[in-house]
């Protein structure tokens, strides 16, 4: 077994809430307390967001995860010679913004309210990338959820799509 990681947040953080028997053995650190991370053998993400109370939660995406690049790509143009190679449309920069379209796997009633009355109007929430280890915080670009219960469902189980963006763009020069 490895040895475990501690990965660090930012300041201001006063709680974490997760089942740390559902993960491995990797922790996070909040204000100098360590809790075991969302790391966990069936997921690619994980995502880190403030609750509605002011504490942190947790929550492993176990369901189909996709990740897309958005270029907004800026040129300029020059006049150009035909004797040359040089191009008359030039590329100055490229700026990136990674988006995520995460499924969650099958959610209980209270599992289901819990996203709808803490992640989706969450102001801070940060995406984890288990494969790559890396956290980065995202918005969630959904505008309305949907309260979900087995009933009101069709009696079946409850998933739900998360779509988010990174809240920080990317550029290349």
């Amino acid at each position: 077994m490895a040895a475990a990681k501690t990965i660090h947040f930012p300041s201001g953080v006063s709680t974490y809430v997760c089942d740390a028997a559902e993960y491995k053995n990797e922790r996070v650190s909040f204000n100098g307390k360590s809790y075991y991370t969302v790391t966990a053998c069936d997921g690619e993400y994980g995502m880190y967001y403030l609750n509605s109370t002011g504490g942190m939660d947790a929550f492993l995406y176990q369901g189909k995860c996709k990740r897309t690049d958005n270029y907004a790509q800026y040129e300029y143009y020059r006049d150009y010679d035909t004797g040359t190679i040089d191009p008359g449309r030039n590329r100055y920069v490229t700026e990136i913004t990674p988006s995520w379209e995460l499924h969650t796997g099958w959610l209980t009633e209270d599992q289901a309210a819990n996203m709808v009355l803490n992640l989706f109007p969450s102001t801070k929430v940060y995406i984890h990338d288990l494969a790559e280890g890396k956290i980065m915080p995202v918005v969630i670009t959904d505008t309305k959820a949907e309260y979900k219960t087995r009933r009101n469902n069709g009696k079946q189980l409850i998933q739900y799509t998360v779509n988010c963006k990174a809240a920080q763009d990317m550029a290349r020069r």
